[in-house]
């Protein structure tokens, strides 16, 4: 692909579009920055203010940040006539990849993954962990070099835009349950946004898929992964026995032997707001899975658990339903409810009939109830199973508001 002298509109002022405007400017491209809501992007940025005003200037390539809605959105329909070739901001950077290119998919478990892998590889090899995590992929591709790996979080919102350029080394789909369906409209269309990740490998590159997704269509050699493994490590719960199945699978077909993954992975630990263990205030025990943002990870935390809890759930409404959760009762002390998706989750619940469960209205009203009900022995387990922008800029800001009131008591 070339850049120098071209024409690209970056659309997105995130942190992706900022670092892809900077990437393209550096590489001699002729580069302007637009977004549907403005927001304040750094000095010496050529921004466009309005959406009219894309539409008279002539750009060869528009790049689209993970952000940006792609079903429904009218300005993106309008950009495609004027002949400009859509890229998103994953293709962009992996096209000045150079190595070995690990890209990784999944409702749940991503970030665990991707974390333990450059944990492991990083033993070994130059590594670059970047995509979803918070660390775009264009603000690393250039420090790349033949010997080194990428390994790259990838969500559904960066599939959305994939051509043939896209192939991965390795590829791998952790699983596929209902998620950000507000965006996506139905679990179909997030269905098959999520298995682009392999649409375009081919038999020299690999895709890892647990079993019930063994048949989905690939170019590219399978692996699957079935069956429990028991792996001594710090992360607790089933589901990470499996998440580290796809991590061994992985890292072996970069080289690394059994007994050399064993050993490395008694060293990680858990990353943080995922099944964060706080420790004990007052004989009481607080877990922060603050990263969990749909149901299907707050089912798997509540498995994980050996005895009841104080379940706080709540947030940013994504589309989703709750029953399987409620569906958990015997794991569940008293559900406590917040935010957004508070009535639905009321509602959910009490078709399940689950009736333990205390309404707030936000999150800081929640905790402060918590304080004058838990006991001594209880386990407070903070898993929203929702996303965070009804209160907060993302889960990790909502994890932090939740670690100081464990501080503060």
């Amino acid at each position: 692909m070339e850049i120098a002298g071209k024409s690209f509109l970056v659309y997105g002022t995130g942190s992706s579009g900022i670092s892809a405007y900077k990437f393209l400017q550096k590489h001699g491209a002729n580069v302007f920055i637009y977004a549907d809501k403005q927001k304040s992007v750094n000095d010496g940025f050529s921004t466009i203010d309005k959406f009219s005003s894309v539409l008279k200037l002539k750009f060869d390539y528009v790049v689209l940040s993970p952000g940006i809605q792609i079903i429904g959105n009218k300005n993106i329909k309008k950009i495609k006539q004027t002949g400009a070739l859509l890229i998103s901001e994953l293709e962009l950077g992996y096209l000045f990849c150079k190595g070995k290119f690990i890209a990784v998919t999944g409702t749940n478990g991503k970030t665990t993954c991707v974390s333990l892998i450059n944990h492991i590889l990083s033993q070994k090899y130059k590594t670059f962990l970047c995509g979803n995590i918070g660390i775009p992929i264009t603000s690393v591709c250039d420090k790349t070099t033949d010997d080194s790996i990428v390994i790259c979080e990838v969500s559904s919102f960066m599939l959305e835009i994939i051509s043939p350029n896209f192939a991965p080394d390795v590829a791998c789909i952790l699983n596929i349950t209902p998620d950000h369906i507000s965006r996506h409209k139905t679990f179909d269309n997030y269905y098959r946004t999520k298995i682009k990740i392999t649409a375009f490998q081919n038999e020299k590159q690999y895709i890892v898929l647990p079993n019930e997704l063994k048949d989905i269509e690939s170019g590219a050699r399978k692996i699957i992964i079935e069956g429990e493994t028991k792996f001594k490590s710090r992360l607790i719960g089933n589901f990470n026995q499996t998440n580290i199945a796809f991590c061994e699978k992985i890292c072996e077909l970069l080289g690394i032997k059994l007994r050399e993954f064993q050993k490395v992975l008694k060293t990680f630990y858990p990353i943080k707001f995922r099944l964060q263990q706080l420790g004990k205030k007052h004989r009481v025990t607080y877990i922060n899975d603050s990263k969990s943002t749909n149901p299907d990870s707050t089912v798997s935390a509540l498995k994980s658990m050996k005895r009841k809890v104080v379940l706080l759930l709540g947030g940013s409404d994504k589309g989703n339903n709750f029953y399987d959760i409620f569906a958990q009762k015997d794991k569940i002390k008293l559900a406590l409810i917040y935010g957004e998706t508070a009535n639905k989750l009321e509602a959910d619940a009490l078709f399940m009939s689950f009736t333990k469960i205390a309404k707030f209205e936000n999150l800081s009203m929640t905790l402060e109830y918590l304080k004058s009900y838990i006991k001594h022995g209880d386990i407070v387990l903070f898993s929203p199973a929702c996303a965070s922008y009804d209160e907060f800029n993302n889960y990790v800001e909502r994890g932090e508001y939740f670690n100081k009131f464990f501080e503060e008591l």
